[in-house]
């Protein structure tokens, strides 16, 4: 939904300064988004890598607990 929101507003400008300045910002905003994607999808990984060794240390410590 937001990727059509962008195209239907931004894709017009983006003809018009491309005539202007002679620089596709459609090029420009798709790697904008996947870098986007790419730093979310990274930071989900870590956040999920971050948890499991939490509790992975949890589970240690009830083992020596008991």
């Amino acid at each position: 939904m937001t990727s059509l929101l962008l195209v239907i507003i931004v894709e017009p400008g983006s003809a018009l300064l491309n005539d202007v300045l002679g620089f596709d910002f459609g090029i420009a905003i798709l790697y904008v988004t996947l870098g986007i994607a790419g730093l979310a999808l990274f930071l989900i990984g870590y956040s999920l890598r971050d948890a499991a060794t939490a509790s992975d240390r949890a589970e240690s410590t009830s083992e020596m607990a008991t």
